[in-house]
């Protein structure tokens, strides 16, 4: 997970490092472009710091971090809630407010509930990671959506 710049641009240098040697050693090799995962809040509140092509949002882990939830613990497991206010703002900090051509796209749980796709649109959401048994429902809930 990433939380501070200084870790994307450790990770961009490590793989630079890496085809400088594959390079060196006579094999082609080119970069990738390199996003990252926001999975924690302070990567929210403060994406604009990051440098990156697209914007992956892993729903799952960001709702449990901003409700202090656990899917896992059942005693917690109440707090998981996708539609809480704070998670939704978080989503469009991330989705609507430094776009600037970038893909912002969504994964996790929340992606494949149809219910919550209308609010994923409206946060400024470009793509949506769906689970093939809810790509069906998904597509209609976008296209109800832009109606």
């Amino acid at each position: 997970m990433v939380t501070i710049p200084a870790e994307l641009d450790k990770a961009r240098q490590m793989l630079q490092e890496e085809a400088d040697d594959l390079r060196a050693n006579g094999v082609e090799a080119a970069l990738p472009p390199v996003g990252i995962m926001v999975e924690v809040p302070a990567v929210a509140i403060s994406i604009a710091r990051f440098e990156r092509p697209f914007t992956p949002i892993g729903t799952n882990d960001l709702i449990q971090y901003v409700t202090a939830s656990s899917r896992g613990a059942a005693e917690l497991s109440r707090l998981y809630d996708a539609l809480n206010p704070a998670v939704l703002e978080l989503i469009a900090a991330c989705g609507l407010r430094p776009r600037l051509g970038r893909e912002v796209s969504v994964c996790g749980e929340m992606a494949s509930e149809p219910g919550l796709v209308p609010h994923l649109l409206d946060a400024g959401i470009t793509s949506l990671s769906v689970a093939p048994t809810a790509l069906g429902r998904v597509k209609h809930a976008v296209s109800d959506h832009a109606r």
